[in-house]
């Protein structure tokens, strides 16, 4: 009986140390608590709102959102930046999400990247799945104004091998 009092005792300890540690914002050991910090709830919300607009075809948001010498580059041919006018007329997605963002705050601008998972055309061409975008957003007067996006279409995930060796 006293065995189990002693385990019991020591069950009781380990959860309080736990619980203790979660309260403090301490990592525990061998890991790391990810939260979400101001500023990627800020431009979580403005990317929403581009999304929105865009699938809305709201101009008169997208006017407020993206800076008059906004352009978007990607890798992909004929690899010269779209301007402005020609994205505006040109990206039309359905739905929009984001995931695994991260913000760099600068004095004048914010450099925001992430994962990006579309449904969408641009112009005649397809433009879904994942793509890997990293935004500059310019500090205005009037709040943060979308200056440039980079986007590449984003790598597959490659899944290890049950086993190191690959034998199975």
């Amino acid at each position: 009986m006293r065995k189990y009092v002693m385990q019991a005792a020591l069950i009781c300890a380990l959860l309080g140390s736990a619980t203790a540690q979660r309260a403090s914002g301490r990592p525990p050991a061998g890991g790391r608590i990810v939260t979400r910090t101001r500023l990627v709830a800020l431009y979580s919300d403005l990317e929403a709102q581009l999304a929105a607009a865009a699938q809305k075809q709201d101009r008169a948001k997208l006017e407020q959102l993206l800076g008059d010498d906004f352009e978007q580059w990607s890798p992909e041919p004929p690899g010269d930046p779209v301007p402005r006018e020609d994205w505006l007329a040109a990206y039309h997605p359905t739905s929009a999400a984001t995931r695994q963002m991260a913000v760099r705050a600068f004095p004048d601008t914010d450099v925001v990247s992430f994962v990006l998972r579309q449904q969408a055309k641009f112009g005649e061409n397809e433009a879904s799945g994942d793509f890997f975008v990293v935004d500059v957003w310019r500090h205005e007067e009037k709040g943060q104004k979308l200056a440039s996006r980079y986007i590449s279409r984003a790598a597959k995930t490659v899944v290890p091998s049950a086993s190191p060796s690959g034998k199975r």
